[in-house]
């Protein structure tokens, strides 16, 4: 669905945690899934941590302007503002999670912003996080533990449909069985993203956070309040979210390059009657909508105004997805009904 922002992160983190959790089932060993295959998985979707440090260690070579490189030629969003109050400023950029190598480096008024700023905060670290401790949070919230499996919780049909859609990305239904309908929907937006070409790695959060040597890093969130709101979701709500995740129908790689043009654009409007169009107008829909933007969008902008009215008068870069900001439950329409002064960058 994409509507999925955080969502996209979230389930790459989770999907890092998987082979600890599903290799240690007892259900899984019955049904003969196995540690090695387990690992097979996440060895061919998601990187290890030697190699991605690696990448990372590459791309910060990339980071330097050629000296033959425009403007035009670095990467702009609209999705860019800033807010001075008693002495604090803090910028506030929109990302995407996903990218590719191109986007990098970014509008000089963006990267001279951030080398300004002391402060980095973001939605949640998605760099310096504990792979053990992801392991031990998800086998918490997102694992059935009163004997059911998820085969008992959906329909015949559904369970059928996951089964084919799992099965086009090797994955057995078996392993997965342990899992409650929100972490398979996870599961399923990171494995259709991966197929889409463009990785988490080049995303514009952690492209700034594998930059921010030096600079404090404060989490508006955090992987817990996330996987939080999602494991607090009814059964009913989870499961409309999977029925929906399981029959998307359109191109995966050209549903991200459209989001990703509308964000280069800075075309709020058009950017969020995209992230709703996957939604059937269920009630369902609705409640996990409201959770996945409106309330959050509340909680992120009082953090923001915290950092407006601390007296320590630093610089803050904020990144958050870029479908928080716009609208009226957006965080710009927030801190301005407050009374803050908002300036868009471009």
């Amino acid at each position: 669905m994409k509507s999925s922002w955080m969502k996209i992160v979230t389930g790459l983190i989770v999907l890092l945690a998987m082979t600890g959790l599903v290799g240690c089932d007892d259900s899984s060993k019955d049904e003969g899934i196995n540690e090695s295959q387990n690992e097979g998985i996440l060895q061919s979707d998601t990187p290890e941590d030697e190699h991605s440090a690696g990448e990372r260690d590459g791309d910060d070579e990339k980071t330097e302007p050629d000296q033959e490189e425009t403007e035009k030629e670095r990467t702009k969003t609209n999705f860019f503002w800033k807010v001075d109050h008693r002495g604090n400023t803090v910028y506030m950029l929109g990302s995407v999670h996903v990218g590719d190598e191109a986007f990098y480096p970014m509008h000089e008024q963006i990267e001279t912003a951030f080398e300004r700023s002391q402060i980095l905060a973001v939605e949640a670290d998605i760099v310096n996080f504990n792979p053990l401790e992801a392991q031990k949070v998800i086998k918490e919230k997102a694992m059935y533990t009163d004997g059911t499996t998820l085969e008992d919780h959906l329909s015949p049909e559904l369970y059928e449909d996951l089964q084919n859609r799992l099965k086009s990305y090797g994955i057995p239904i078996e392993m997965v069985k342990p899992f409650e309908p929100w972490y398979l929907v996870m599961l399923l937006e990171g494995l259709d993203m991966q197929q889409s070409g463009y990785n988490e790695q080049f995303g514009v959060d952690y492209y700034f956070l594998d930059r921010a040597d030096g600079k404090e890093i404060i989490e508006l969130e955090g992987m817990d309040f996330q996987l939080d709101m999602f494991d607090s979701f009814s059964e009913e709500v989870q499961v409309k979210l999977l029925e929906l995740t399981v029959n998307r129908e359109g191109d995966i790689k050209q549903e991200t390059e459209q989001l990703l043009k509308l964000w280069k654009q800075g075309e709020e409007k058009d950017l969020a009657e995209l992230i709703k169009s996957d939604g059937d107008g269920s009630k369902e829909y609705e409640t996990y909508m409201n959770a996945l933007l409106d309330e959050r969008n509340v909680g992120m902008a009082k953090k923001i105004e915290g950092f407006l009215n601390d007296e320590s008068q630093e610089t803050y870069f904020v990144i958050v997805g870029a479908a928080h900001y716009p609208g009226e439950n957006g965080i710009i329409h927030l801190l301005r009904e407050k009374g803050y002064d908002v300036e868009k960058q471009f």
